[in-house]
């Protein structure tokens, strides 16, 4: 995997973005797009409503006799048409969509790793020179504050809170078995049922 990401450079990336940006803003004139007040109030549709209002579309065209005479069919087969034409092109973009984001998981776990490698090297010779610098301290990633439990009594001997970041997770209690399942019930309960 480290070949297909090093294969691939910034500028393909900005240059395809902004092929997608001029294929939405010239080529695709035919989009609507809402606001989220008024895509709020729109039904929800999905794969199954595509198929029902298709059969539907085929069996008033079968039976188009039963149909009153202000009901325009030409009109509902072209919605019908074009519906069928936009959930095409929707699973064409939502692929596109989910495989630029399998990419930037690939990229970005990758760069996040590098940037803790780096800024391990930059935190010890800063710690060692006494020299940071403010935008190290501010790189620095928060740390997990455990919160102290409030209902679990603390432990004989472990020394009592002093409050600020613990470094030490908190301990839980040791468990006897394995955990229920949904039901509630352990594997070992179930066999003994």
């Amino acid at each position: 995997m480290k070949t297909k990401v090093t294969s691939m450079t910034e500028a393909e990336i900005r240059s395809a973005a902004a092929a997608l940006v001029e294929l939405r803003n010239k080529q695709m004139t035919f989009v609507l797009p809402l606001t989220s007040v008024e895509r709020s109030a729109m039904p929800r549709l999905g794969r199954n409503s595509v198929q029902t209002t298709q059969m539907r579309a085929i069996a008033a065209r079968a039976h188009s006799d039963a149909l009153p005479p202000s009901f325009d069919l030409r009109a509902f087969e072209h919605e019908t048409a074009l519906l069928t034409a936009l959930e095409d092109c929707l699973a064409i973009a939502e692929q596109i969509r989910t495989d630029l984001h399998d990419t930037f998981l690939v990229v970005g776990t990758g760069a996040l790793q590098t940037s803790k490698v780096a800024f391990g090297h930059i935190q010890v010779v800063a710690d060692a020179t006494g020299s940071v610098t403010r935008a190290v301290q501010h790189l620095k990633l928060r740390k997990r504050k455990s919160k102290p439990d409030a209902a679990a009594p603390a432990e004989p001997g472990a020394p009592a809170s002093m409050g600020g970041s613990a470094t030490v997770p908190p301990t839980r209690p040791p468990t006897s078995g394995p955990p229920p399942d949904v039901e509630g019930k352990s594997d070992a309960s179930k066999a003994a049922a």
